[in-house]
């Protein structure tokens, strides 16, 4: 955020890495690479001290969204065959923990405890509900039912409530669902800390008798608790009740300290992120104008995204603006080697047809063959444009349509853009005649 160097942890032009996480303890950064064939979960040492190491085994579909349990222990993730997967970072042990029968498992958290996984699942009637799974048991639980969509569950940081997103209100006369955030108490016996507030007389309690400051401990260091999550599945949409805001449009939401932070638009359209304050029940903005965000393991700090790439690093209280902590990429550098990245993205368009197209099948074409054959051409490419070209052969074996090469960066000339000239021809003799010219619009 202030000092240092801009670290490159892999210097691996030939091999792509994403979806880089750092462990909760700030040892480890874990990212996805295809240094084995394949995209594996990987971690290697944040400092660039040390080697990198492979995770992950054996995976056979396109990997979605690291997420690592609080104690450091465990991955989340999901795959592009609608599974829901979590691993043992020491081990490479890995469970599947869910499938859905209709669409991908994108959205999921675990518990503070680390012993539990939340996460949202399609249904028959391809409406999404909260789901709840227990590392413990190996079994899951659905939490909500049919009648509404439910999505971004995050648990508490003490472990007795989540929180989440649901279209439950049909606005008149805009005629659409608009969301709200809801939270829901773990456990049956456990009020809910939004339920509505009554002023009734409470009973006179005895006085208590007075604290031994040696029996205390005066001057000791306050023991941390220790989270222990339990759940109550049956009865939870029961328990359910919204924060009291508006309804509108909500999304990534983080559990903090004392409440939750989330995301909305405002009137313009722009994404503003705020925090809701459990006791005192209000909220307050953080910052608008940004495009996402994620908060520090500490809590005390966020970073932000911007248009264009650029990014800052803000305290996690209101009145912040995107102006604040920018951070500076004017010392960032990469070593580009172009022959080794076309090699890389041939592969890679041909890896993402293979785990995406709609037919497992690929409509029959021997999809391995296909990538043998025309990799042959990819060390004769000179040019991106020649790369682009095979790319489209290589696709177009699959004979369907609406598949598409989005080329990458090359050099441009610069055009002009010009009107659109209209005329009408005549026959004359053994010609044609230009008889009429149409002017176009001034503004064209």
């Amino acid at each position: 955020a202030e000092h240092g160097v801009i670290r490159n942890l892999s210097k691996s032009p030939a091999v792509m890495q994403r979806e880089a996480e750092w462990s909760p303890d700030g040892r480890w950064i874990a990212y996805l690479s295809e240094e084995s064939g394949e995209y594996e979960i990987w971690i290697r040492p944040q400092d660039g001290e040390g080697e990198p190491r492979q995770v992950t085994k054996g995976t056979d579909s396109w990997i979605n969204g690291l997420v690592w349990s609080p104690d450091g222990k465990m991955i989340a993730y999901g795959d592009k065959r609608n599974r829901l997967w979590y691993v043992d970072v020491e081990s490479g042990e890995k469970r599947q923990a869910d499938v859905s029968a209709y669409a991908g498992i994108r959205d999921y958290t675990f518990s503070p405890d680390s012993r539990w996984i939340g996460y949202t699942k399609t249904g028959d009637n391809l409406m999404t509900s909260l789901w709840i799974y227990s590392l413990d048991s190996g079994r899951a639980a659905r939490l909500t039912g049919d009648f509404t969509n439910d999505r971004d569950i995050v648990f508490s940081k003490d472990g007795k409530y989540v929180y989440f997103v649901s279209s439950r209100d049909f606005i008149y006369p805009a005629k659409r669902w608009d969301d709200r955030i809801y939270i829901a108490t773990l456990k049956a016996g456990t009020p809910n800390p939004v339920a509505p507030l009554s002023d009734e007389e409470q009973p006179r309690e005895e006085a208590s008798a007075p604290k031994d400051d040696k029996k205390a401990g005066k001057g000791e260091e306050k023991k941390e608790v220790k989270v222990a999550v339990d759940v109550d599945a049956d009865g939870f949409d029961g328990r359910a009740l919204a924060i009291p805001e508006a309804a509108g449009n909500y999304f990534a939401l983080t559990a903090v300290e004392g409440g939750i932070v989330f995301m909305t638009t405002d009137e313009a359209g722009k994404r503003v992120l705020k925090k809701f304050d459990l006791e005192k029940r209000e909220t307050k903005e953080i910052m608008t104008g940004l495009n996402g965000y994620q908060v520090a393991a500490g809590g005390g700090k966020f970073i932000f995204s911007l248009p264009g790439d650029n990014y800052g690093i803000a305290d996690l209280a209101p009145g912040q603006k995107t102006s604040d902590g920018r951070l500076d990429f004017s010392k960032m550098e990469m070593r580009i080697d172009p022959a080794a990245e076309w090699s890389q993205i041939y592969h890679d368009a041909w890896r993402i047809m293979r785990d995406w197209f709609y037919d497992p099948n690929m409509h029959g074409v021997d999809w391995k063959k296909m990538h043998d054959r025309y990799a042959e051409l990819v060390p004769h490419v000179a040019h991106r444009v020649d790369l682009d070209y095979v790319i489209g052969e290589l696709i177009g074996e699959l004979n369907a349509g609406h598949c598409y090469v989005n080329s990458g960066d090359m050099p441009r000339v610069r055009r002009v853009p010009v009107g659109l000239l209209g005329c009408r021809f005549e026959a004359d003799g053994d010609y044609y005649r230009i008889s009429k010219i149409y002017r176009g619009a001034n503004w064209n």
